[in-house]
């Protein structure tokens, strides 16, 4: 699950589960510098009144699947089938900028400098 306003506006619909899925709760990097990142959550009654749940996932908690999980998104990655968004800034002098974004939360994909042509 996302944070900040997607989060926020999954929430405010009618479609939480009921007692069904969890929500997965990964990453909090846009919050590491003073909390400066996106809003907290506000409507979290929509968790109680539709009775879902969330929970944090640490993805060091399943390295003893890593390679089966390698096994599995490695091919659906290379056929297409799963697709990786990246954020491409240019030039050494962007990079300070660039690791800003991942604090404020602008970045949109995999963040990356490019610093010679390819």
């Amino acid at each position: 699950m996302s944070g900040g306003n997607t989060r926020s506006l999954r929430f405010a619909g009618d479609t939480v589960e009921r007692q069904v899925d969890p929500w997965f709760v990964c990453g909090a990097i846009s919050r590491y510098d003073g909390g400066r990142g996106p809003a907290p959550l506000h409507n979290w009654f929509h968790l109680l009144i539709n009775q879902a749940r969330m929970e944090g996932f640490i993805y060091m908690n399943h390295e003893a699947r890593f390679d089966e999980i390698e096994a599995d998104l490695l091919p659906r990655l290379r056929n297409g089938e799963l697709r990786g968004r990246e954020h491409v800034v240019e030039g050494l002098t962007a990079a300070p900028a660039a690791l800003r974004m991942l604090f404020d939360g602008t970045n949109t994909g995999k963040l990356l400098v490019r610093v010679g042509q390819s």
